[in-house]
C-alpha cells in the first residue's frame, strides 16, 4: 500500500483565515474520498470471496456492520 498524506490541523485553528479553512476542508475531503475508494475495493474483494467463508457471516454487509460498530 502507498503512504497516505493526512493534513495537519493548525494548532490554533481559530487563527486560520477563511482561505486556510477552505483549503483544509478540501484536503480532508480528498483524504476521505481516497479512503472511501480503498475501503470499497476491500469490501468488494470480501464480497467476491464470500464473507461467510472468511468471517462466518451471512453477508459482507452484516460483517461490516459488526466491525464498524
Amino acid at each position: 500500500m502507498s503512504e497516505t498524506f493526512l493534513p495537519e490541523l493548525p494548532q490554533e485553528l481559530w487563527r486560520a483565515g477563511k482561505l486556510e479553512l477552505a483549503h483544509g476542508v478540501q484536503q480532508f475531503l480528498q483524504v476521505i474520498r481516497m479512503a472511501t475508494a480503498g475501503l470499497g475495493q476491500f469490501l468488494a474483494e470480501i464480497e467476491n470471496r464470500g464473507a461467510k467463508d472468511l468471517y462466518g457471516h451471512g453477508s459482507t454487509a452484516s460483517w461490516f456492520a459488526e466491525l464498524a460498530g
